[in-house]
This record gives C-alpha cells, structure tokens and sequence, in this order.
C-alpha cells in the first residue's frame, strides 16, 4: 500500500523514524532523529535544535493522506474525502475545522468490513473517493455513512528491527524468514527467552549476527 513506507517512518522506534525521538523522552520536534543520544549527550554535528518543525509533516500526512481531508476550493469551499487504507491503522478519525465549518472524516477496516463516515459544512459541497472503489461520489453538506466487505487486512504492523522474535512468528511467512536467516533462535534451551527479545536487541547481544537479522525484515516486508 502506498502510505506503509510513511507509517513504518512515523511509527518506527529505529533510526529515522519518528518514534526513535519520542523513544528518547522528546516532547518536540527534534531537527535529527538522534540530536539527544541514549547516553543523554547531544550529537557530535551540532545541529541539535530540539524545537525545528522540519519533521512535522507527519501531521500533514495523516490529515491529507491517511484521513484524505482536502480542499479542491480555496477556503473549503469544495472538499475532496479520499482517505487510505494504511496497514497497522485499523481506525482512523479527523477533524478540521474550515472557515464553513467543521470537516471530518473517520474510516475502520476491521473484520471483513470497512466503514466510512463524513461529514460536511453547510454551504460546501465535497467530493468522496472511497477505499477500493472507483466511482466518485459528490455530494452536498451533510453527514454520509458508508460500509462494505472487503479481504483486506490492516491489523498486521510492518516488521522491523523493533519487533520481537514472538511477533515475527505470529505473522505470516515469519517462521520461514526466521529459520532461513537465523535458525538458531527457534533450537536449543535458550528459544523462549530469545524470542521475547526485539531484533534490536538480539543484535546487541551477538553484533556479529547483525546482517542476518536486517535480512529477516527485508523477507517480511516482501512477504507483504
């Protein structure tokens, strides 16, 4: 699906992901991933602003790309609804308060079905781009509700070095990735314990098996 790479970005606790600096105590954006290491010391580049909006344009991306909120008209005049299915994101709900009035849009896909609800300003009119349909639908102010089956499933995260051995193991394919790439985890006496441990983790403790971890995310994410 084409938003995962921006939500493996804005939910991803290694480096380069939004929650890498969450994970590290920030309650603002910081200009670098790491500006603040786990020591607590500052990066050695020194462009270390831990108030630089640079990365804020998650927000943009859950408003306009995840929730699909829009303007075709300055002003939302004329509103385009076109939100999209984002793996991980079952439920997705969003406000925006436009000059005419309150704008949202809230979509699930959750057990086979998915569900869409809008709502829309009086004195605008709007646009609709439903998931997995291709007709538009444009329609006046007012409040539209939307469900219909599908086979999509978007309960399963994307896979990365922050994910256990248990819930690689738990997904499909993972068993197969795991015993191609590193096939020690799942023998001896020490199994459970390891399994419990985070690809991260597990590549601190044997820094020499590093590669073949990285190498059982890259099978998951084509297995997707």
């Amino acid at each position: 699906m084409e938003t995962d790479g921006q939500k493996q970005t804005g939910d991803n606790g290694d480096h380069g992901g939004v929650c890498e600096t969450s994970s590290g105590g920030a309650t603002t954006i910081w200009e670098r991933w790491d500006s603040i290491l786990p020591d607590g010391s500052f990066d050695a580049s020194g462009m270390n602003s831990l108030n630089h909006y640079a990365y804020g344009t998650i927000g943009d991306w859950l408003y306009r790309k995840v929730a699909g909120i829009n303007l075709i008209r300055p002003g939302y005049k004329e509103i385009l609804i076109s939100p999209t299915l984002t793996r991980g994101l079952t439920e997705v709900e969003a406000r925006y308060e436009s000059m005419y009035g309150t704008v949202a849009s809230r979509i699930s896909c959750r057990d086979e079905k998915i569900t869409v609800d809008v709502e829309i300003p009086a004195n605008t009119t709007a646009i609709l781009e439903l998931p997995e349909r291709e007709e538009e639908i444009r329609v006046g102010s007012g409040r539209y509700h939307f469900e219909y089956g599908t086979v999509t499933r978007l309960d399963r995260s994307p896979v990365s070095m922050n994910s256990t051995v248990a819930e690689i193991l738990e997904q499909p394919g993972g068993t197969d990735a795991i015993r191609c790439c590193m096939p020690e985890i799942l023998e001896g006496p020490m199994s459970a314990y390891l399994q419990g441990k985070t690809l991260s983790e597990l590549a601190a403790m044997a820094p020499d098996s590093g590669r073949r971890l990285e190498e059982i995310v890259e099978r998951m994410k084509g297995a997707r």
